[in-house]
């Protein structure tokens, strides 16, 4: 049996709900339409236009130093909060929106059913008999009990994760924008397509299958490729579903809580933080026009004006923050579009490849050593239907040197096995989407080869014998919502196995953690 123990969303809705309760303003009615805009670009486009007419009557072009005081002035009076409420309700919004859906971003991740944690079916404790094509984006960790192929059960612990990914979950840096880093660096984004993992075999102490880390139970080694893989919610190709994800939650926030917003951005806390934030943006505007000679086509103002709405301060008050934010993350539509972007994301098709070293158990004298094996898969994994995937795996298996069998044949054996992945509910509180999986492999061994036999290699190696393997499996995947944490239960038929000629039944269990989830919601 296996022993394991085992940001702020608020200020786009804030924002745009004052438009409402500034209708007393001459351009409230426009600037309420204008809010529900989906970027800051034509908010900005907007104070370029209005702040060059009003300079245009009173400055002559190109301007000089003496204008720096009217230039302060105009920009002062269109950019404060009642004139520009529009303005701020878009800044607000793509501030305190971020942090929320980067939170579902960790939401879609966990729903994923692309992930490979735990071993290789071959292992000696495995609960899959196909490989998926992916593995965790960070670190993952897994605790399998109950063979599938092999006739000896034990226990295995793996661990899988991205070099990459793993120094900078230890760096300041949040588990979105990390993505975002590797996404603009060459260097990076090809490391990034690699994945190491190693395998522990309980089994190799003895009797007591104690876990302890060390080179004897080391027994598998394995370096994963992505060459085609875009089911990261992260990607930079599903940035427009998220962005329409923030955009529509703030719309349906400006419904509900302009008088929370009205609260807030008028209050005089508010004002004390906004207003050091508009010195040094007019400050910036100014320098920006005098540098450039005018208003209009200046890529310098642009840049000055985009950089400082992106750093709008947001309410002190969290109380403020958390209310807006629980409501965020309970509306309806945040929840539609989450479960859109999730089928959408699982649809990418992924082609990788996997090399497996498999480091055969030491031969106890007299008894022949056996040799170490090599085995390359090819994985390829689609979604047939909306929330669920089907993956196919083709390996072949060598002995790193000469083994000695009857003909003594470098090839062990050949492999090929599918598996499909159908969803049988979807959101559960508290437990998330539960998966069921039907697998089916088939195993050729071409010669009588020399295999482990026992759990204890005192008794020396058995023999693998030649001919057709045939298996078939069903396996239940039972998460823990928020946890990483998931439970697969299998259940696996066979016309035989390695050592043994006749028909074999057996059921498996075991629990996969996966690091990805935990740091999507501590760092998003």
């Amino acid at each position: 049996m296996l022993q394991c123990t085992p940001s702020s969303y608020l200020n786009r809705a804030v924002a745009k709900a004052l438009c409402l309760a500034l209708l007393v303003c001459g351009e409230a009615a426009l600037a309420f339409s204008q809010a529900t805009a989906t970027d800051l670009t034509p908010q900005r486009n907007a104070v370029v236009n209005e702040l060059d007419r009003q300079l245009a009557a009173k400055v002559t072009m190109p301007p000089t130093e003496a204008d720096r005081t009217t230039i302060r002035n105009e920009a002062k009076f269109l950019l404060r909060i009642q004139n520009k409420p529009a303005l701020y309700a878009v800044a607000l919004s793509a501030q305190v929106a971020k942090d929320p859906v980067n939170k579902f971003k960790a939401d879609v991740d966990e729903a994923r059913v692309d992930k490979q944690v735990g071993s290789a079916s071959s292992s000696t404790g495995s609960t899959s008999l196909t490989s998926k094509g992916s593995v965790p984006a960070i670190l993952g960790f897994a605790v399998e009990n109950g063979a599938l192929e092999t006739s000896t059960s034990g226990t295995s612990i793996t661990f899988t994760g991205r070099p990459v990914q793993i120094i900078q979950a230890l760096q300041d840096i949040g588990w979105t924008d990390s993505y975002k880093v590797i996404e603009k660096n060459l260097g990076l984004g090809f490391l990034n397509r690699f994945a190491l993992g190693v395998t522990f075999d309980t089994s190799r102490t003895g009797q007591n299958s104690t876990f302890t880390g060390n080179a004897n139970q080391l027994s598998d080694f394995k370096f994963h490729v992505d060459i085609i893989n875009h089911r990261d919610p992260r990607d930079k190709r599903y940035d427009n579903k998220w962005d329409g994800l923030r955009i529509g939650v703030a719309q349906e926030m400006a419904n509900k809580l302009f008088r929370v917003t009205n609260d807030i951005l008028m209050s005089d806390a508010y004002q004390a933080l906004f207003n050091p934030w508009l010195d040094t943006t007019l400050d910036n505007i100014t320098d920006a026009i005098l540098q450039n000679g005018s208003v209009r086509n200046n890529d310098a103002l642009n840049k000055a004006l985009d950089d400082r709405l992106a750093a709008i301060p947001l309410p002190a008050n969290p109380a403020d923050l958390a209310t807006i934010t629980t409501f965020a993350q309970s509306t309806e539509k945040m929840l539609a579009a989450r479960k859109n972007i999730l089928d959408f994301v699982g649809t990418a098709p992924i082609f990788t490849f996997d090399y497996t070293l498999h480091r055969a158990t030491p031969g106890v004298a007299p008894q022949p050593a056996l040799p170490d094996t090599s085995n390359f898969k090819l994985i390829f994994e689609f979604a047939p239907i909306k929330g669920g995937s089907f993956t196919s795996n083709g390996a072949v298996t060598i002995f790193n040197s000469q083994p000695q069998t009857i003909a003594a044949n470098r090839i062990r054996d050949a492999q090929f096995s599918s598996q499909l992945d159908v969803p049988v509910a979807k959101s559960i509180p508290k437990i998330g989407n539960v998966v069921l999986s039907f697998a089916g492999k088939y195993e050729f061994i071409p010669d009588d080869v020399l295999t482990p036999a026992t759990n204890n290699t005192i008794f020396g190696p058995g023999l693998a014998l030649r001919g057709n393997i045939g298996l078939g499996q069903a396996k239940l995947t039972i998460p823990v919502k928020g946890s990483g944490v998931k439970i697969p239960l299998s259940l696996t038929v066979s016309n035989r196995t390695e050592l043994i000629k006749e028909n074999d039944v057996r059921g498996n269990i075991g629990i996969t953690f996966d690091l990805d989830s935990i740091i999507g919601r501590l760092k998003p």
